[in-house]
């Protein structure tokens, strides 16, 4: 992927690659895709169409096995992570009991979008909660509430003297039990 700041070649205008390698004697566009992902994907074959009339250019498709489950996370881990805020707001760091619990909802997040083969590393949190939306994996209501803990999230980490209260910590942990319950299935035993 071009470092920040970069842009890709011209003639892949439109189009984000997950790689391009370069040397002295050789350039390459990369395409990474789980396998699943490839069903009636014909924007590869359009990239692949591009490059290949680059004069030394040329494009690699890499598939990966589709990650049919992600792990569901587990009730202990969500107690875990609930009893470490706590622990968090029961000495007054309300704002550190905050920005952890929002980081394990960052979490479930991108584990929703990495098992629904977004490319969720390359969308900033929100872009990747609206998207779930559009997908129909997340209710337009969850992305509402994620949207409102994502502003008090901002508050606690830019603005001067902001200090969420017990209630918008014990309502973030409710989001995350919300999110984990609805979007992800029961594991089978």
């Amino acid at each position: 992927m071009p470092a920040r700041g970069e842009t890709v070649p011209t003639f892949l205008e439109g189009f984000t690659p997950d790689l391009i390698a370069e040397s002295d004697h050789d350039r390459v566009v990369v395409e990474i895709k789980q396998s699943h992902a490839l069903r009636g994907s014909n924007d590869l074959r359009e990239v692949a169409e591009r490059v290949s009339r680059q004069p030394g250019w040329r494009s690699e498709l890499v598939t990966v096995p589709s990650i049919e489950n992600v792990s569901r996370p587990t009730a202990e881990r969500m107690e875990f992570i609930a009893n470490r805020v706590r622990q968090a707001m029961n000495v007054g760091l309300t704002d550190m009991a905050y920005t952890y619990a929002w980081s394990f909802i960052e979490a479930l997040l991108n584990e929703l979008a990495v098992r629904h083969g977004l490319k969720a590393r390359q969308m900033p949190i929100m872009h990747v909660g609206r998207e779930l939306v559009v997908q129909g994996i997340i209710s337009p209501d969850v992305l509402n509430a994620l949207e409102q803990a994502y502003f008090i999230r901002n508050q606690v980490a830019h603005a001067r003297n902001f200090m969420p209260s017990a209630t918008d910590v014990e309502e973030l942990l409710a989001l995350g039990q919300r999110v984990r319950a609805e979007s992800f299935p029961v594991a089978a035993n």
